[in-house]
Parts: structure tokens; sequence; C-alpha cells
């Protein structure tokens, strides 16, 4: 199937704002989610290795949270639905290790404070666009984990 010219350079101008808009936004939106990293991490099929993960929502009412490892931004997620998260619901970081060890970003989980109970409401993240990272993992069986706790 051909594509047109001008296909190619709109769809090249929206990723190229998109790239920018969440760059701003790491740096000027105040909603965010933080945590320690235990090792190195998957997110898409790149490797990165860093000690801290910040998930910031790009601007009001877009899908988009950019991912911040040690204060750089690798990766671009929409994240997808699932429930509502009660007032007072603590954000929970989820990954899923593989048999190797890698952790592998899944989402966000929320549960109400001091509560063992099963999350109420979750926020799966799909990478849209992540950077080269220290090498290339193809797909693994992984089993979920909590990596860190933070308050949004």
């Amino acid at each position: 199937m051909k594509r047109d010219r001008r296909t190619r350079c709109t769809t090249t101008r929206i990723a190229a704002a998109i790239t920018v808009s969440a760059a701003l936004a790491v740096q000027a939106f105040a909603g965010s989610l933080e945590g320690r990293l235990h090792g190195p991490i998957v997110i898409g099929d790149q490797l990165f290795v860093a000690e801290r993960i910040e998930l910031v929502e790009v601007g009001v009412g877009t899908p988009l949270i950019a991912v911040v490892l040690d204060g750089r931004q690798v990766a671009l997620c929409e994240r997808h639905t699932k429930g509502t998260p009660p007032s007072g619901a603590q954000a929970v970081l989820v990954t899923a290790r593989d048999e190797w060890g890698y952790e592998h970003l899944v989402g966000i989980e929320f549960r109400r404070r001091g509560s063992d109970d099963p999350a109420t409401a979750r926020r799966l993240l799909r990478p849209v666009q992540v950077e080269r990272g220290i090498a290339t993992v193809g797909p693994r069986q992984t089993e979920p984990v909590l990596l860190a706790r933070g308050a949004r």
C-alpha cells in the first residue's frame, strides 16, 4: 500500500509534537508516581539500568504517561484504564519479573490505604515510544511484582 508524502509528514509532525509536549510535561506537571528500582527494568523491549523511576502524566485529559529514569525521560506510554480508584487510594507501581530476573513495567494499581485487599483499579501501560536502552530483550514469561509504593 502506497502512502502519501503528506501523510508521512503529518505523522512525523504529530509524533514530534507529542515528544516535545511530553518533555515539557515532565518538568511542569506535578502529578507523578515515584519509586526505587531493584535492578534493570524492561520497557517495551528495551532494557534500562537506573535507580529511580517516575511516572508522570502528560497534560490533563490525555492517556499518555512519561516514564522517567534517573531524571531522563526514556519512554512515553499510553494508559488503559480499568476501574475507578476510590478516594484516598494509594497508587502502587507494578512490574512483572521474568525468568532472568528483569522487571518489566506493567502499570499502576490503586489500593485502599493500609489494606492488603486486591487492587480496586488499574492503569495498564502500553509503550508508544521508547528510547534505545542498553539492550533489546525478547518476550519472556513474567509474573506480577509490586515494585514501589507512592502517593499520587
